[in-house]
């Protein structure tokens, strides 16, 4: 089985297992990291802020194609929503958000 990472949300992370179709990872996705009503269509940022090119799989493709074929067994991936410009060029726009970092600090002293 080949398992990825997604990050997603505010600093939130779940494991997928890409080897499945396009379209059922993809549905995966939207339903488990609570993307259901998202009208664009989605896709996963690498490492280096590559699309990994699942929303570039053409429809009917994306049910014969399997996930694993575009991503990396054990990679990290950050999900985003791919965002039509008015140009026509679609921009990749990140679904996750670092988490604020913890300051040890502060709560020792709110705690005080």
């Amino acid at each position: 089985m080949a398992w990825v990472q997604v990050r997603y949300s505010q600093g939130l992370t779940l494991l997928f297992n890409s080897d499945c179709k396009v379209a059922s990872f993809c549905d995966a996705l939207r339903d488990r990291c609570g993307y259901t009503d998202l009208s664009e269509a989605i896709d996963l940022l690498n490492a280096d802020g590559g699309l990994a090119g699942l929303g570039a799989v053409a429809e009917g493709e994306a049910t014969s194609r399997r996930a694993s074929e575009l991503l990396k067994g054990r990679g990290v991936y950050t999900l985003c929503k791919l965002v039509v410009a008015e140009d026509g060029s679609t921009e990749a726009e990140s679904l996750w958000e670092e988490p604020e970092p913890e300051h040890p600090d502060h709560e020792a002293e709110d705690q005080g």
